[in-house]
C-alpha cells in the first residue's frame, strides 16, 4: 500500500531543516514519519540513520544504514558507514566485510584510489585477510608503486607460508622479484622461505583498531589531511592521475580478455572470431602493461609507442 506522498515530503523537508539546525533529535523523528509512509525509501532511511549517528545512537543507525544498503547496493554511502560504525563499536569482522564490499564497489566503478584506501582499512582491521592483500598488491604494481606492492607480497608470502603452502609462497616472492629485481626485501624473505625460516605475519597497525574515540571536527580532520597528503607539483599530480586511469583501463581490458566475465552464450566461446580478439586482446594488455611501467619509472619517450602500439592493435579509448 503507498504512502501518503505529501506527509513523507512535509517530513523529510522538516526533517532536513531540523537536520540543518543539528537538531538531531527533532530531526530523526520527522525522518521516522516519512519512513512510516514509504518504508524503503533509501533518502529517508539513511537521513534517519546519520541523524541516529549524530545522537550516538550507533546500533540503531547501523541497522537503518543496513536497510538502505540492501536496497541501493550500488551506493557506496551507506556501506562505507555500515564500516565506520562496525569499526567504531568494535565489530572487526562486519567492518571488514563492509570495507570490502565497499572497495569492490569503487573498484567497479574505476575510482581506484577509494578502493585502495578501503582494501587498506580491511587488512587493518583483519591483517591475514589474503584477497584485500592481493587485490592491493596488483594494484599497487599496476600503478608503479613497487615499495607498496612489495609490502603486499611480502604479507602474501608470509600468509601462504603459514597456511603449508610453501611453493606458492615462494613463487609470489619471485613474481616480487621480477616486479622489483634486486629487491634487497624480496631477496632476505625468498631465502628466509628457502632456508625454512617464518616471514613475520602481517600485523595491525601500532595502536590498534578497537572502538573508536569520539569523532573529530570536520575541521580538525581536513586540517589532519592537508597536513599529511603527499604535495605534488601540478604536472607530478597530472602524472599520478594518468597512472591511474592507464591502471583502470587495463582492468578494464583483463575483464574483456577473460572468458569467465563474459556474458556471451558458451557456444560462441573458442570460435576462431574470438580467438582472433583475445590475441589482439593479449597484445593490448602487453603494451599498456609496459607503458605503465615505463611511464611509472619516467620513461616517457618509451612509453609513448607503447601506448601507440597497443591503440594499433585495438584500444580504442
Amino acid at each position: 500500500m503507498s504512502g501518503d506522498r505529501q506527509v513523507f515530503d512535509n517530513a523529510m523537508n522538516q526533517g532536513h531543516s531540523a537536520a540543518w539546525d543539528e537538531e538531531w533529535a527533532e530531526a530523526a523523528s520527522f525522518y521516522r514519519t516519512a519512513i512510516n509512509e514509504f518504508p524503503d525509501n533509501v533518502v529517508a532511511l539513511s537521513s534517519l540513520a546519520l541523524a541516529l549517528y549524530e545522537l550516538q545512537k550507533f546500533q540503531e543507525s547501523l541497522d537503518y544504514y543496513q536497510r538502505a544498503a540492501r536496497l541501493s547496493p550500488n551506493d557506496p554511502v551507506p556501506v562505507q558507514k555500515i564500516a565506520e560504525i562496525s569499526e567504531r563499536i568494535g565489530n572487526l569482522a562486519n567492518g571488514t566485510k563492509a570495507y570490502m564490499d565497499l572497495a569492490e564497489i569503487y573498484a567497479r566503478n574505476r575510482d581506484v584510489e577509494k578502493a585502495i584506501h578501503s582494501w587498506s582499512r580491511v587488512v587493518a582491521l583483519n591483517p591475514e585477510n589474503m584477497a584485500a592483500h592481493t587485490r592491493l598488491a596488483l594494484v599497487y604494481e599496476r600503478l608503479g608503486r613497487t615499495s607498496e606492492a612489495m609490502i603486499e607480497y611480502i604479507s602474501i608470502a608470509s600468509l601462504l607460508q603459514f597456511q603449508g603452502n610453501l611453493p606458492k609462497a615462494i613463487q609470489t616472492m619471485k613474481h616480487a622479484l621480477q616486479v622489483v629485481p634486486n629487491s634487497k626485501e624480496a631477496n632476505l624473505a625468498l631465502n628466509m622461505l628457502q632456508s625454512g625460516k617464518s616471514l613475520p605475519k602481517p600485523s595491525r597497525p601500532q595502536g590498534g583498531t578497537g572502538p573508536l574515540m569520539s569523532t573529530p571536527s570536520r575541521q580538525t580532520e581536513t586540517a589532519t589531511s592537508a597536513e599529511t597528503r603527499p604535495r605534488l607539483d601540478p604536472i607530478q599530480d597530472a602524472k599520478q592521475k594518468a597512472l591511474s586511469m592507464l591502471a583502470e583501463l587495463l582492468f578494464e581490458q583483463e575483464e574483456a580478455q577473460n572468458p569467465q566475465n563474459r556474458k556471451s552464450p558458451s557456444i560462441f566461446r573458442g570460435t576462431g572470431e574470438l580467438r582472433r580478439v583475445q590475441i589482439d586482446q593479449a597484445k593490448i594488455n602487453l603494451h599498456l602493461s609496459q607503458a605503465i611501467d615505463l611511464q611509472s619509472h619516467g620513461d616517457d619517450a618509451q612509453a609513448t609507442p607503447e601506448l601507440e602500439k597497443a591503440i594499433a592493435a585495438g584500444l580504442d579509448n
